[in-house]
């Protein structure tokens, strides 16, 4: 059986408003001292799956500088002292976006890396999605919000952030109802990379072109680029 390290002593070694870093002096079931452990200790995030009534995903692009890129992503950030996940999530899409949802659900947690931080990300799909006010960003943020189709964002690539591709990954039923898509169950596989079920890897990876999934005629598993669960869907009757 796995057991739990066993705690022995804790110390902060880096420690400011930002950012809490902890030394851990553990024992582990077998008797071995693992010394130091890193730890970031850090408050719960959001992340939110925001959708307008027009079937458009809300998203944001901003400057990540600790991947040094300009990239797509979805709204989010840090709760509060004293706030609940729901009301965090509701702020930050207003703030970042100035959008307010009909409907926000919770989708699911999950921790945001277990190998050395302490916090859970909370997802949310924010349904109903219209513009009632300005951004209010802090001083150092520049964010542009955009309205993207379904099918462009399950584009592989398009989000490389990994805790956006699960809250993409927990909202899928709600995107395929937005698109228009129904869950069928088997048909044919089609990966986000292009390849038929059967096919054998040809060492080239050739992304769908957007909108095939609608086109199609009949159903379609679809995976996101490596992600290990995969839905069906068939176009909606009428469904262009």
């Amino acid at each position: 059986m796995i057991s739990k390290w066993t705690r022995e002593a804790s110390r902060f070694v880096l420690e400011d408003r930002w950012i809490r870093v902890r030394a851990d002096r553990c024992t582990g079931g077998g008797g071995q001292v693992i010394d130091p452990y890193y730890v970031i200790c850090a408050s719960d995030w959001v992340s939110i799956l925001p959708m307008t009534n027009d079937g458009k995903v809300l998203v944001i692009e901003e400057y990540h500088h600790g991947g040094g890129v300009v990239a797509p992503g979805l709204p989010g950030g840090g709760i509060e002292a004293g706030e609940d996940p729901a009301t965090a999530a509701e702020r930050e899409l207003l703030e970042e976006t100035g959008y307010r949802p009909s409907q926000l659900l919770a989708v699911g947690s999950a921790y945001a890396n277990w190998g050395n931080q302490d916090n859970l990300i909370h997802y949310f799909v924010a349904l109903g999605c219209e513009r009632t006010g300005e951004q209010s960003l802090d001083a150092n943020d520049e964010i542009e919000v955009r309205h993207e189709r379904v099918e462009d964002i399950l584009q592989p690539g398009f989000f490389k952030q990994s805790f956006h591709l699960a809250n993409i990954l927990l909202g899928l039923p709600h995107l395929q109802r937005s698109a228009g898509w129904q869950p069928a169950p088997g048909g044919e596989s089609i990966t986000a990379r292009g390849m038929r079920g059967g096919d054998k890897p040809s060492g080239k990876a050739e992304p769908l072109p957007p909108g095939n999934i609608r086109r199609r005629d009949g159903p379609v598993r679809l995976t996101l680029d490596g992600l290990i669960v995969a839905l069906s869907f068939h176009p909606a009757r009428g469904a262009g």
